[in-house]
Parts: structure tokens; sequence; C-alpha cells
């Protein structure tokens, strides 16, 4: 009996910390890259809000900036009103991207 509710408090506990975090493990820095032009770093903090900064691999074009806010439902992510699929598995970020046919890939950081 004392194994159950030992159980069943580690349980609740690990429920309230995803609950926290905006139920996701999606919280934390994320860096990918975007077809060999550009690495795209993503950083989704607890309060709901994300930064995201995309370096070109042309020097020219630089880097660019974006803060926005994010929401994940179930498998879902809405990022700025534009909502998607992802998956984690582990260190890995798989962010479905209709508009350019495909998905992008991100790890941990």
């Amino acid at each position: 009996m004392k194994k159950i509710i030992a159980v069943a408090a580690i349980l609740a506990l690990a429920a309230v910390m995803l609950a926290a975090c905006g139920g996701s493990g999606v919280v934390g820095k994320w860096e990918g890259n975007m077809m060999g032009a550009a690495t795209i770093t993503l950083e989704f903090k607890s309060d709901n809000t994300y930064t995201m900064t995309m370096k070109s691999s042309v020097a020219e074009l630089g880097s660019e900036s974006h803060n926005g806010t994010y929401k994940v439902d179930g498998n879902k992510i809405t990022i700025d009103g534009t909502e998607s699929e992802f998956k984690i598995d582990g260190n890995k970020l798989t962010v479905q991207i209709p508009e350019i046919g495909g998905q992008l890939e991100f790890t941990r950081k």
C-alpha cells in the first residue's frame, strides 16, 4: 500500500511539473538547419513566449530574430497563430511545416 501511495505521489508531482512547463517538453533551446540555407535557434520559455533566431549561411544576409507566443495542445503547437503538428523523441523535435511541404528537425541544446 505504501508503494502505491509513493508511486501515485510521484506521478502527481510529475503532472504538476509538466503543467508548470505549459504541459509540454518543448521548453528549452533547440537548433536546426533549414535546407542548408540557415541555422534556426528556437528558445521556448515556460511563460509561453519564444525567441527564434535565423542565421543565414550566406554572410551578406546576416541574421534575424523574432519574438512571439506559442501554445501546445497535445501534438499540436501554435506559434503566433499558425498551428503545426510536432513530435519530440528524446532530444529531437520534429515540426511539420505544411507551407514548405515537409518538416524541420531541431536538436535540444
